[in-house]
């Protein structure tokens, strides 16, 4: 069933006076399709009707609520299309009721699933005895019917009703040829969302135009066994994409998240020698141990073999670091990829995770790809205000992220206040600590989770890295600590040698090689006081954070973005306007840094004139 090519196709469609409806019946006929237009809303019926030059759009009054009202459109189409039909698209629903499920009547509660999923069960089963092979059935859902939301609980029970209907009525309908799939749709600018919504909330909402495509790409040649499925708005296929199967647009970004390299960044008009400060990376290469350790493992047997998959020896080495058991530890590639088995295994899409609104842009990006809500708290001015959390927890909260040192502002959580929190947090809720700085840690001996006191508590995720501190970036070293039984939940779900062998043996060296790392973290430190002590004297005020670099409070920073690029600097890509971020790395390239801010930054925001 081409999309271009839709005439004589006859289409059933309920709720078609209204919104949604009233769009989709409109752009079915402008494509060629025949039209069985169905509700409750005579006039707007008429008024469709005559929308579309031709005979293409017929019209019954139908109150679906009301016994008979769907034998009464298949007598219908008995008589007018001998029996025959091609789609059925049931789009009616009732309006969202604001009750609380307490306050809900008996007349709300039916009106709900009368028009929902019980309607849903009668047109299927009538529509599917006249369907050909080929044919198609579309539920009208929403995101709704895959997570519950205060006072819906009607409107919920009756979507989330329509979703099993359509995956247990594609397995009966598999041999037959017909499909049966969901559109799930956010809320629309419709009469139905204007009277349930604030006027703020609605004006974001898009028009019923703009949420057509997932239908149309339902009724296409590029779905003839696509079946049982929920297409959420964005998940269809634009005309760009026709060759591939569907695909969850709205879990993607428009641009990829993908650091620059030193490469990308020269291929951009940088030199060589460029002070390259955008991104958390060591001032020094990794200890020279790692280099003479790797090559001995070049040089001898088995490196033909799969890495070991239990990393026995580098999760020995970090237990060590921090007084735990190798139960303890589950290594990974880098941090960032621990933090997506975390949300992966713990945290359902449609659900809420808890996050600073200023927090780790990865994390951000993690949650969202994955169909997770990200709900945030302001921690712009009070850094982690553990209190300000409580507020925002909500039955759907399943997972707090705290990153302490914080990124961007390097606050740490002291741990008396991390322990009032945790003892007062809902059992049910998991909290993951972010301590990639955590090594930075030196002036305010702050919380370390990283402890066997704090991980007798299952429901506590610490995730470490090496990037930094060990200047093993390049080679992507993170680990998860936990309860034993914690990591052996996660760990069912990891891929087997997500490691590979020269990284273990890499990291290894790293971390035996406990001289270079004194060294490494004694020139941060040092670089740490240094650059904030011109700072104090350049009157520029920064955050006194923790970390591996310095955050300067720069309230319009994306304007020197291309002044700093003319001077040979790569600093991050502004996605706020309050940050100047530069990675502490060698001693030359912090100069050159403390130049550009002694030059470029405004007297206006300045303590006192330098």
């Amino acid at each position: 069933m081409n999309t271009s090519t839709l005439q004589g196709k006859k289409i059933l469609l309920t709720g078609a006076s209204g919104g949604i409806g009233f769009a989709l019946t409109k752009r079915l006929a402008e494509s060629g399709a025949t039209i069985l237009a169905c509700g409750r809303n005579q006039l707007r019926l008429q008024k469709l009707s005559a929308a579309v030059p031709g005979v293409l759009i017929a019209w019954l009054m139908s109150d679906l609520t009301k016994p008979g009202a769907v034998e009464a459109i298949f007598d219908w189409i008995e008589t007018h299309w001998d029996g025959e039909i091609d789609a059925l698209i049931h789009n009616a629903a009732t309006p969202v009721n604001s009750a609380t499920v307490d306050a809900l009547s008996m007349k709300d509660i039916d009106d709900s699933f009368t028009v929902g999923p019980v309607s849903a069960l009668h047109l299927v089963r009538e529509a599917a005895r006249r369907m050909r092979r080929g044919s198609r059935i579309i539920l009208t859902s929403s995101g709704a019917g895959h997570n519950g939301f205060a006072a819906m609980s009607s409107y919920c029970g009756s979507k989330f009703a329509l979703e099993g209907i359509c995956q247990s009525a594609a397995e009966d309908l598999w041999k037959s040829g017909v499909t049966i799939n969901t559109v799930a749709l956010p809320s629309v600018k419709t009469e139905f969302s204007k009277a349930h919504f604030t006027p703020d909330e609605y004006e974001h909402f898009p028009e019923p135009e703009q949420v057509l495509e997932p239908f149309f790409h339902l009724l296409s040649d590029r779905t003839p066994r696509f079946t049982g499925r929920s297409v959420f708005l964005h998940e269809h296929i634009s005309s760009s994409d026709s060759t591939l199967p569907p695909i969850r647009k709205y879990r993607c970004l428009q641009t990829p998240l993908l650091p620059e390299t030193r490469a990308d960044l020269i291929e951009q008009g940088y030199a060589s020698d460029m002070a390259k400060v955008d991104l958390g990376e060591a001032p020094f290469p990794p200890s020279p141990n790692v280099n003479e350790a790797v090559t001995r493992w070049m040089q001898g047997p088995h490196t033909q073999e799969y890495p070991d998959p239990k990393c026995r020896l580098l999760r020995e080495r970090l237990a060590e670091r921090h007084g735990l058991t190798p139960d303890h530890i589950l290594p990974g590639p880098g941090s960032s990829e621990i933090l997506g088995w975390i949300l992966d295994q713990c945290v359902d899409p449609g659900t809420d995770t808890l996050a600073g609104n200023y927090c780790f842009r990865v994390w951000s990006w993690m949650v969202q790809t994955r169909g997770i809500r990200l709900i945030t708290y302001d921690n712009k001015k009070t850094s982690h205000d553990l209190m300000q959390v409580f507020t925002r927890i909500t039955p759907q909260t399943r997972l707090i992220y705290i990153d302490s040192p914080s990124n961007p502002m390097g606050d740490v959580i002291q741990t008396d206040t991390f322990r009032w929190f945790m003892d007062r947090l809902p059992p049910h809720i998991w909290v993951l600590v972010d301590h990639a700085y955590q090594d930075f840690v030196v002036e305010s001996g702050g919380l370390d989770t990283t402890t066997a006191d704090w991980l007798q508590d299952p429901r506590l995720l610490t995730v470490r890295t090496l990037s930094k501190s060990h200047a093993l970036a390049a080679w992507r070293v993170g680990y998860l600590a936990a309860h034993p039984d914690t990591i052996r939940a996660i760990q069912g779900a990891v891929t087997p040698f997500s490691l590979s062998e020269p990284t273990q043996v890499a990291a290894i060296a790293a971390l035996d090689d406990h001289e270079y790392s004194a060294h490494l973290m004694a020139h941060y430190l040092s670089e740490r006081r240094r650059i904030r002590a011109r700072l104090d004297e350049l009157g520029i005020p920064y955050w006194l954070g923790e970390t591996s670099f310095n955050a300067v409070y720069w309230p319009n920073v994306s304007s020197i973005y291309e002044k700093a690029t003319a001077e040979n600097i790569a600093i991050p890509h502004p996605d706020n306007d309050l940050f100047f971020i530069a990675a502490i790395r060698d001693t030359e390239s912090n100069n050159r840094v403390l130049r550009f801010l002694e030059t470029h930054y405004p007297a206006q925001h300045r303590a006192h004139a330098p």
